[in-house]
């Protein structure tokens, strides 16, 4: 597989994931791989979407430079949140690789810290939820957590953990607190439910 085909991958799946999210993708974002050739020699692939229900933006900042050093990240950031309110947008990073420590605090101690996720090429090479053995999860809503915490008569910190760094958790972009409903299937097609607290 040469570059420009791994990175539609990428980009493919970054979209998978955003649909999974519920946000909007339209036609246009959703290219075809002539016309992702365009961008690619134009080095552009960035995006912004809307979500369906919140009506939250995200704007999706592909830097696939080799060495996204933080005075270029923090650059970066300064520059989107210029052009994008920080109120009603996230931003989601992709990077060429996996950031050191030194980014990943500045991220967590800045004023972004709940508006930017940070991901890499490398995680992203594949759909991790379309594996065939993976089941299906689901966020509860308010009432439907109370009714399992009373159901099973326990506290929410009682359930099994789910960390908010598990791949299925950043993909989902799970909050913390949530419960997770899980869904397995055998393969004599029974179910069986499970429950995740996102801590």
């Amino acid at each position: 597989m040469n570059n420009i085909e791994y990175l539609y991958t990428i980009y493919n799946n970054v979209l998978d994931m955003l649909r999974d999210r519920q946000y909007k993708v339209p036609k246009s974002v959703s290219l075809s791989f002539k016309d992702f050739k365009k961008k690619y020699v134009a080095n552009n692939y960035n995006i912004t979407l809307t979500h369906t229900h919140t009506r939250r933006k995200i704007y999706v900042l592909f830097s696939l430079h080799n060495k996204s050093k933080l005075q270029y990240i923090k650059q970066l950031l300064i520059d989107t949140y210029e052009t994008y309110p920080i109120d009603t947008t996230d931003t989601m990073l992709i990077l060429h690789k996996k950031p050191n420590n030194i980014i990943k605090k500045f991220i967590q101690k800045s004023l972004y810290s709940d508006k930017v996720e940070l991901f890499w090429l490398s995680i992203l090479q594949i759909n991790i939820t379309n594996h065939i053995l993976q089941p299906t999860f689901r966020l509860l809503q308010e009432e439907e957590k109370q009714n399992v915490l009373q159901k099973y008569n326990v506290t929410i910190q009682q359930l099994p953990k789910m960390s908010l760094t598990d791949p299925i958790a950043k993909y989902y972009k799970y909050p913390k607190h949530a419960i997770i409903e899980i869904i397995r299937t055998s393969r004599d097609c029974i179910s069986s439910v499970s429950y995740r607290y996102i801590s």
